[in-house]
């Protein structure tokens, strides 16, 4: 699997969300930048004074097939991703930016997702059979800027939210099977 901070948008638009994540002062390997399905336009990911700056289109992470853009780095085992979503503009109200624990870079992978949109509130998406149509959970309302934490324990994956970083409301749990991850920060 991958960890994954993303944003999501309509196909023709690239517009910017930022996400502060705890990192080193400079993008380490093995963090990569890249889009998963067809987008119409490409993304792209920046890190600036300890701040990952991700753009990204496509048409959503739902359904059987993604298209989004992210920013990523392996991760093996269990694992946490915490992001602070500090901006998203509203590109359409489901719109997402968030974090995402995703099996590969294939469209149809097998994933969590916890995110923020702009009309919409938080929400948990996941899909827990490679192609299979994705499954949502409403976390309520929010809207950024606000924390998102996601988790995987085993095949355990749990999705987290907070308006402040620190004290943390936990909202969606999924059991995803897998064998590789890899975490990303995302932008779709």
């Amino acid at each position: 699997f991958r960890r994954v901070l993303f944003r999501s948008g309509s196909v023709s638009s690239s517009a910017a969300s930022t996400v502060t994540v705890t990192t080193p002062s400079t993008l380490p390997s093995p963090w990569q930048d890249s889009d998963v399905g067809s987008t119409g336009v490409a993304g792209s990911a920046s890190y600036t004074g300890g701040v990952f700056s991700v753009k990204g289109s496509g048409v959503d992470v739902w359904d059987a097939n993604d298209s989004f853009n992210y920013l990523s780095q392996p991760l093996s085992g269990d694992g946490t991703i915490v992001a602070r979503v500090v901006s998203q503009q509203n590109t359409d109200p489901w719109a997402l930016a968030g974090v995402m624990i995703r099996e590969s870079l294939a469209a149809n992978s097998r994933h969590a997702l916890a995110a923020v949109t702009p009309s919409n509130g938080i929400s948990f998406t996941s899909r827990s059979t490679a192609g299979s149509t994705s499954s949502y959970t409403n976390g309520n309302a929010g809207a950024a800027p606000y924390w998102l934490k996601l988790t995987r324990v085993g095949n355990v994956f749990t999705a987290y939210k907070s308006s402040n970083g620190t004290s943390w409301t936990q909202y969606a749990q999924q059991t995803i099977r897998s064998e590789e991850h890899t975490s990303e920060l995302q932008s779709h």
